[in-house]
């Protein structure tokens, strides 16, 4: 009798701690129905059936979100360069037979408080051996000329306005020689018809040049080249571990003006640090080097904007080269939100005059809210630059979505 009351005392031990277990490291809590024996007992007579506790409202809704395929949802974004955006966007996500990345077709359409609107497609597919990304659209948008060089007081002192009309595609093919390295082609072409109201003789005065590469012009350019990538990221949009090293060569040939033929190198590196769980660190080393005698603004390398060192506005500083390094330590903050803080430091050179100065150092922080299984971010970032010296001015916000590396 006594050794039967002991082990029934030590099953009972085992199913509290079983269920605090559940408790204490976040598994899923059940409901459990116990039959024991009366006497006779032994371990074969006990009996527990679990009941799994309905999710919430708001799991249903998180769970209906994760699971759909296909998604449209109107847009909100803001950045410096174009002050409040709204419009539409969707993208449809799958995995491909045989594969374990995540492929997805996606659309945006969005109209902005400073008459900018653009269409634009783009898809990232995991196809067998072969991963494929493409992006085509059209944009017709005001923007300004800063000037070119890296030091601010070499800025114009009046930047002049112009308005774009862009169409472009770009294709990468790549073949995945192994599990992580794969090579490829790169295809682009590209139509920009930007226009100033300033005429020929005053634009002058303004930029003190005879002309301005790329403005008043038909610029139509034709890329191609070669692409090699090395990828050991665990996932495609909100990587945890691994890395990533990928190189384009681009070469454009100029059809209507042949002064503007050149070509571009752009290395990106990026690793991703799992430090405790969900406790990430990131970071992002990227540079690209224009050669030409008659370069574009349009195809001048930056620092600035949404994705590289933000805070810094957008196509302010551009020359022939640009190198910049960023990082990240990215944090969970309650179930699908998570919370980010950043900097990033930067700068552009011209090969004729190599110029060295302060660096343009972006810094700030962020939200995330994961939006399907995939975790696709919406993101909001609030960041400054060390060119501004009052604190109350020289803030930048960003929505959008996708991280910026």
């Amino acid at each position: 009798m006594i050794h039967h009351l002991l082990h029934r005392k030590h099953i009972l031990l085992l199913m509290l701690f079983s269920g605090m277990s559940g408790l204490m490291f976040g598994q899923e809590t059940t409901k459990s129905a116990i039959t024991l024996p009366t006497d006779n007992i032994s371990a074969e007579d006990v009996v527990i059936k679990f009941t799994p506790t309905p999710p919430t409202k708001w799991q249903q809704v998180v769970n209906w979100f994760s699971d759909m395929p296909f998604l449209i949802v109107p847009s909100i974004s803001t950045s410096p360069e174009t002050n409040w955006a709204f419009g539409a966007a969707g993208a449809y996500y799958f995995t491909a037979k045989g594969e374990s990345k995540l492929s997805d077709i996606g659309f945006d359409a969005a109209y902005s408080l400073n008459h900018q609107w653009n269409v634009n497609i783009n898809s990232t597919l995991y196809l067998n051996r072969w991963q494929i990304w493409t992006r085509v659209g059209y944009r017709q948008f005001p923007d300004y000329y800063y000037g070119h060089g890296n030091r601010p007081e070499n800025l114009l002192p009046n930047r002049v306005r112009y308005n774009s009309h862009n169409a472009y595609l770009t294709l990468q093919p790549q073949y995945n020689i192994d599990k992580h390295w794969s090579v490829g082609a790169s295809l682009v072409a590209y139509y920009d018809r930007a226009l100033t109201n300033i005429p020929a003789d005053s634009l002058q005065q303004v930029t003190g040049q005879e002309r301005v590469s790329g403005l008043n012009e038909d610029l139509l350019l034709l890329g191609f080249g070669a692409v090699g990538q090395f990828d050991t990221r665990n996932q495609v949009y909100y990587p945890s571990k691994g890395l990533l090293l990928k190189a384009i060569y681009t070469h454009y040939e100029a059809p209507l003006n042949t002064a503007h033929r050149m070509d571009k190198l752009s290395i990106d590196f990026r690793h991703y640090v799992s430090i405790y769980k969900e406790l990430i660190f990131a970071y992002q080393l990227k540079t690209e080097m224009m050669f030409g005698k008659d370069i574009p603004i349009q195809f001048r390398s930056f620092v600035g904007g949404r994705d590289l060192v933000r805070g810094v506005r957008q196509g302010m500083f551009a020359d022939d080269m640009s190198i910049a390094l960023q990082g990240e330590l990215r944090f969970p903050i309650y179930k699908v939100i998570r919370g980010t803080v950043f900097a990033g430091v930067g700068d552009v050179y011209n090969f004729q005059h190599w110029d060295w100065t302060i660096p343009k150092v972006g810094y700030g922080i962020g939200l995330r809210v994961a939006i399907n299984k995939a975790k696709v971010n919406i993101r909001f970032d609030l960041a400054r630059n060390n060119l501004t010296k009052s604190w109350k001015e020289g803030w930048s916000p960003y929505l959008t979505v996708k991280e910026a590396f």
